[in-house]
């Protein structure tokens, strides 16, 4: 079977919003990166004096209170002040008519979200572990919280994502937000990312001596490491015609995108660089632009040493003899290493440049090291005809992921790359609860392997080797297989842990170890680890949908090409805190917006194996079943503009995204849900009268990411024949989620 060509539209940003070190707006952003100047200095946020830096690049003199609507000062964090302060200026800067807002995709990229408040209500539980309200106000601050601000406050009610893959979130955000636009899921998209400084990743890059003690000289023969930043970038993306037909103008255009897992090592880059040029050619492929047509490299350039090194091996490596005429630089000089929002806002700074006319220097470079010989730009910056660059964005886990970015007068190639309209199968299934399957499934697990993996990874890399041996056959490729993780607290509890040793003993004292493993994405990263699999590595973070994103997210990867096959994993482990968090809630006046099984909480995992059908063919894998559609559907605003979250709208949400799903038939037989809702109910009975509806908290307990459970039991149904289509459906905060499988 032979994948249908489509055209494939091109994206154009129409907008773009910053806030960091150097100050606020995109002009005063430009002006900085023309004289190179530098935004580092003492650490105000919170006490650092027993660090061995007490420098980072603050953003200054930000009144978070003033940039928060009225409605979320209570509960707003830094971070998602910084989200709507550089998403609203992106809207404003791209004019985009409040009707198209109102419509509009969000998909943030974040590493920390709402720690900084977090840290505050743990060092509170701390002193009086007996007190219920730090406790009350622990669930404001996830990571998918400035996402769901950033819809509220700005009237954004389109699909909405959180993605987190440590340092290149925001480069996978402006992916996925692309991929929305050209599979025609929204008619414009504001993606890009936030970070605000906080203890855990302040003391954690610390204790891993990644921290320089001075302001950090990326490619510098002196070189110490890197120095933290903060802030926010966001980018208003439409596709070229919609843009056009509005009279928009374009700042540049998306290319293409690059992503891959080095599958090396949880903090340390692939020496190599094999991994870095692998994403680099992907981009470049991506975009059907040779590499002679790229005049600049913006760099993840961290100025530790591994990285720049690695870095300056893999341009060589992709460049050859042009390297030597091909401009690099890295902002981190100036903005220190602003973590999520990385990604987003060195796309921003590759616009401006490029649009201005000339390529930012490295601040802090003196002395390039011969280890990193490339065509730097020292001390300010130089004018140049640039009209296409790369933008590196390398993760913790080895998550690479390289934006290929043009001027808009770049004309289009003549031949460009068309999508597949690729039929999804799942070739493989794997579900562990302790209620029903006993202890962790990690005894089959190879020891030394598994060695470095925390309880999580254990976990989700158990049920990925089982899922994986349902998916027999001529084993794919190991550079096409990617990992989609779906998870909305990670291992909270040990972040906890780890501020509690920090408050005790000191930061000096910090586990270094233990850091790695704090991070959202790691989870992912250990698994491509641990299986060697080289695709993209991505992890989804939706609340109580985070199972359900991280399926439709995986869904996505194998459209856009760049997978053949991806596995969905939702996980949760079970966390002391976040079960505290949920008893006094239940006891609220919120515990009806929950449903009676979520006080049951558990733990559990699912994984599922996703492949282009034409690939699983090819391969003689076993087809468990054929993916027959998915969507997800926001509420969408009153008069007012105000979001509608009640249970009558979110049913509506559930009903439209039933209905996308299926297209014009109606014969599903069966729904699986996590919880007894009644706007679930109410949304598939307005479609599916008569099918009956699964409630997997009643079975396994309550999890955030149970959706991909729902979807595993799902494909079982059909596979042993009960039922010819079923359905998975989830639904939270203003977003409904439906992904229909049927027999293969």
């Amino acid at each position: 079977m032979s994948p249908t060509a489509l055209p494939r539209a091109r994206i154009v940003v129409t907008g773009v919003g910053v806030a960091c070190a150097v100050g606020f707006g995109r002009e005063t952003f430009a002006r900085a990166m023309r004289d190179g100047r530098r935004g580092i200095g003492p650490v105000t946020l919170f006490d650092v004096a027993d660090q061995k830096t007490q420098l980072a690049a603050e953003v200054p003199g930000f009144d978070v209170a003033s940039a928060l609507p009225a409605s979320l000062r209570e509960t707003g964090s830094r971070s998602d002040a910084l989200a709507i302060v550089a998403a609203d200026e992106a809207l404003r800067d791209g004019g985009v008519p409040v009707a198209l807002a109102r419509r509009a995709a969000v998909v943030v990229g974040a590493t920390t979200g709402g720690m900084l408040e977090t840290e505050r209500f743990l060092a509170a539980l701390h002193a009086h572990p007996d007190s219920l309200a730090p406790l009350a106000n622990m669930l404001a601050h996830p990571l998918s919280a400035p996402a769901q601000v950033l819809s509220r406050a700005l009237g954004l009610c389109g699909p909405r994502r959180t993605v987190c893959t440590a340092c290149s979130s925001s480069a996978n955000a402006i992916a996925m937000a692309s991929d929305l636009l050209r599979r025609g899921r929204c008619d414009v998209a504001i993606a890009g990312g936030t970070d605000a400084l906080c203890r855990l990743t302040f003391s954690g890059f610390n204790a891993l001596g990644a921290i320089d003690a001075a302001p950090c000289r990326p490619f510098d023969r002196d070189r110490a490491g890197l120095t933290l930043g903060e802030g926010a970038a966001f980018l208003v993306l439409e596709r070229a015609d919609d843009a056009r037909a509005r009279g928009a103008r374009a700042r540049g255009v998306i290319l293409g995108v690059g992503s891959v897992s080095e599958a090396h090592h949880i903090t340390n880059p692939q020496a190599t660089g094999e991994g870095a040029a692998r994403a680099m050619r992907a981009a470049l492929e991506d975009a059907s632009v040779a590499f002679t047509d790229v005049g600049y490299v913006n760099a993840h350039g961290t100025a530790t040493v591994l990285n720049d090194a690695m870095e300056s091996l893999a341009i060589r490596n992709v460049f050859g003899a042009q390297a030597d005429t091909v401009y690099v630089s890295s902002t981190k000089g100036m903005l220190g290493h602003t973590l999520g929002t990385a990604g987003a806002i060195e796309a921003v700074a590759s616009i401006l440049a490029m649009e201005g006319g000339f390529v930012p220097p490295t601040a802090g470079l003196e002395h390039p090291d011969p280890a990193c010989e490339l065509r730097h730009v020292v001390g300010r910056a130089v004018d140049a005809d640039v009209r296409v660059c790369l933008s590196n964005s390398f993760g913790f886990g080895g998550c690479d992921t390289v934006l290929c970015i043009a001027r808009p007068d770049f004309p289009e190639p003549d031949a460009p790359r068309s999508m597949a309209d690729r039929t999804i199968v799942v070739t493989g299934t794997s579900r562990w609860s302790p209620s029903t399957d006993g202890p962790e499934p990690s005894a089959r697990l190879d020891p030394p392997r598994a060695r470095r993996l925390d309880r999580m990874s254990r976990i989700a890399a158990s049920v990925a080797d089982e899922a994986l041996r349902h998916a027999a056959g001529t084993p794919v490729s190991r550079t096409r297989i990617g990992v989609s993780v779906g998870s909305a607290w990670g291992t909270i509890d040990a972040s906890a842990a780890f501020m509690r040793r920090v408050t005790e003993k000191g930061a000096r004292l910090a586990p270094p170890a233990d850091f790695p493993n704090l991070v959202l994405s790691s989870t992912a990263g250990h698994v491509s680890i641990y299986h060697q699999l080289q695709g993209p590595s991505l992890t989804s973070v939706s609340a109580a949908t985070s199972g359900e994103a991280s399926v439709v997210c995986a869904l996505d990867e194998i459209l856009s090409g760049r997978a053949d096959a991806m596995l969905a994993i939702g996980i949760e482990e079970r966390n002391a805190l976040v079960m505290r968090v949920t008893d006094v809630l239940t006891r609220g006046s919120r515990s009806g917006d929950v449903g009676a099984e979520a006080t049951k909480r558990s733990e559990g995992a699912a994984c599922i194996v996703l492949e282009a059908h034409d690939v699983a063919e090819r391969r003689g894998a076993q087809i468990v079943a054929r993916v027959r559609g998915w969507s997800e559907s926001a509420v969408q605003q009153d008069e007012r503009h105000s979001v509608r979250d009640d249970s009558c709208a979110i049913g509506e949400a559930v009903a439209a995204a039933l209905r996308d799903a299926m297209g014009p038939r109606a014969d599903v037989a069966s729904v699986y849900t996590p919880v007894d809702l009644a706007c679930v109910t109410k949304g598939v009975d307005a479609i599916l009268p008569n099918a009956p509806v699964h409630v997997a908290a009643s079975v396994v307990g309550y999890y955030e990411s149970l959706g991909a459970w729902c979807l595993a039991a799902a494909v079982d149904e059909v596979q042993s024949s009960r039922a010819s289509v079923s359905a998975a459906v989830g639904a939270h905060a203003g977003i409904a989620w439906a992904i229909v499988v049927e027999r293969g």
